[in-house]
């Protein structure tokens, strides 16, 4: 029994504390608010209790009680193009070290593998933005202070184990 309750107390604290730690960076986000038109920015930063973007060169702060919801992109062209530009790359650099002709020498490889590595990066960063979807990160919903409802615990049994003991935190 001493160990549930200590697991209980150490879990309820760590929660405490973990909602304050809760900030979120994004390059782009589409930013949707209650009461005016919706923009676009940069480098958004969320915590708990306000939105920091820069839009035009200017770094602008929104309350969260003003924004309905936060679209963000994931970035997957850095991703896309260091994979497509680094496997190039990759077998440039194997082939340039296992060619023996004596039709090119080593250093012409080396420089069209780079060359070619180059050129495959950019298709992977176009492949990657392209492809990059809205995602939704953020979304206003009425907030309760009362911590019984923002915690759910539940408890059932199996075939494998008698009993079983979930706990969810709703953040939001």
């Amino acid at each position: 029994m001493k160990k549930v309750t200590f697991f209980l107390i150490f879990a309820l604290i760590t929660v405490l504390f973990c909602e304050n730690l809760s900030a979120q960076t994004y390059r782009r986000v589409r930013v949707s608010f209650l009461e005016r038109p919706s923009i676009e920015g940069r480098n958004a930063y969320i915590d708990n209790e306000k939105l920091t973007l820069t839009r035009n060169s200017m770094q602008i702060t929104y309350p969260l009680e003003e924004v309905f919801y936060v679209q963000a992109k994931r970035g997957l062209a850095g991703t896309y193009a260091l994979g497509f530009g680094g496997g190039c790359l990759a077998l440039g650099l194997i082939s340039t070290l296992t060619y023996s002709d004596d039709e090119f020498e080593q250093s012409e490889l080396f420089l069209g593998s780079i060359l070619w590595a180059g050129i495959f990066a950019g298709v992977g960063a176009l492949i990657g933005s392209l492809s990059d979807p809205w995602t939704e990160v953020y979304r206003n919903r009425p907030q309760s202070s009362l911590l019984h409802e923002r915690i759910n615990v539940s408890f059932s049994s199996g075939k494998h184990a008698p009993v079983s003991i979930g706990l969810v935190y709703r953040f939001n």
